[in-house]
């Protein structure tokens, strides 16, 4: 990938790399919360009486997995436009930056 005077990547591909990446992280723990919680819900019925206040809180993890994955869902669109927004200004930068190395050119080849 190449990079600009900043050291900074250039192009989207990363970026979209690095969207996904995230989502997909997120989703990822959402459904593995999920399943702990079904797991601690099987164990807690097991265990009777003693697992009533288990069971409370293994309930709040579960709808806490269920919250988390409809948040990453709802996220996917700003997250794309914040990485797009900045790719607009990251280039705008690098343009800027080119004519103002362009200029200072023409300005020192003028004073010669």
């Amino acid at each position: 990938m190449p990079r600009n005077d900043n050291g900074l990547q250039t192009g989207n591909r990363k970026g979209k790399r690095q969207r996904g990446q995230i989502v997909a992280t997120v989703q990822d723990i959402a459904q593995q919360t999920q399943i702990l919680s079904i797991y601690g819900s099987i164990e807690a019925a097991r265990a009777g009486e003693y697992g009533r206040a288990f069971a409370v809180v293994v309930d709040e993890m579960g709808r806490l997995a269920q919250s988390t994955g409809e948040a990453t869902s709802e996220i996917k669109e700003p997250l794309s436009e914040i990485f797009n927004a900045v790719r607009t200004v990251h280039s705008s930068i690098d343009k800027s930056s080119s004519l103002f190395q362009d200029n200072l050119r023409m300005i020192r080849k003028s004073l010669r």
